[in-house]
């Protein structure tokens, strides 16, 4: 019984979070986060702040990434990490078209401006 109720706990302790958006492009994020309005959503602008809070999430979590984070790692190299930490619905949104070569089997990558696809993440 004991183990049991640790088990429910450590569920209880994740964040009640819908969907999570790392994209250093504020405005964008902004408008993402307005377009799923009926869902909670959190927003981060630098990769590596999020993976530090990456414990809280549950491992079903929506996940978009930008893929250029000017600078800093690329949003494959950040799936990569997310992808082996046990992360499950991870996507790629960007400007860029990409060929499936280019893109891990455990990320999705969706145009910024394919709206129909974004509402498909939660069907």
């Amino acid at each position: 019984m004991q183990t049991r109720g640790a088990t429910n706990n450590a569920v209880a302790d994740f964040k009640k979070t819908d969907l999570v958006i790392v994209d250093d492009d504020k405005l964008f994020a902004d408008s993402l986060a307005f377009f799923f309005g009926n869902k909670v959503v959190d927003q981060y602008h630098d990769p590596l702040v999020f993976l530090e809070k990456l414990p809280q999430y549950a491992k079903d979590i929506v996940i978009c990434l930008d893929n250029d984070f000017r600078g800093q790692m690329s949003g494959i190299e950040v799936s990569y990490l997310l992808h082996e930490a046990g992360f499950t619905r991870l996507y790629m949104l960007s400007g860029k078209s990409f060929e499936d070569s280019e893109i891990p089997d455990h990320l999705t990558a969706i145009l910024k401006g394919d709206m129909d696809s974004l509402r498909k993440l939660f069907d």
